[in-house]
């Protein structure tokens, strides 16, 4: 019996991706003028003080590596989404393209 291989396909990722993104969007949407609120925050990168920034530090060349978000800025965006209630979403962090 040959063992199946542990790989898998990606094709089709990011419309998996943008799933949750729309689901969130809908619910923002149908929430709207009830008083609830359902807003995003998506962090582009990792936060500093982190286990993640901790290990990547540890283990790859810091001078590579994309400078932490910093914790208070996520919180501002939580903050400002929570108590503005303006948007949707938000972004914290630099996408790297």
């Amino acid at each position: 019996m040959k063992p199946r291989s542990a790989a898998c396909s990606f094709a089709g990722a990011g419309e998996v991706g943008h799933q949750p993104v729309a689901y969130l969007h809908n619910l923002h949407a149908a929430l709207a003028g009830t008083g609830v609120y359902a807003g995003l925050v998506q962090v582009a990168g990792m936060v500093g003080g982190s286990e993640a920034a901790r290990y990547a530090a540890e283990n790859w060349d810091p001078a590579q590596l994309p400078v932490p978000i910093d914790p208070d800025d996520l919180a501002g965006a939580l903050r400002d989404l929570y108590l503005k209630r303006d948007r949707f979403e938000r972004t914290v962090g630099t996408p790297e393209g």
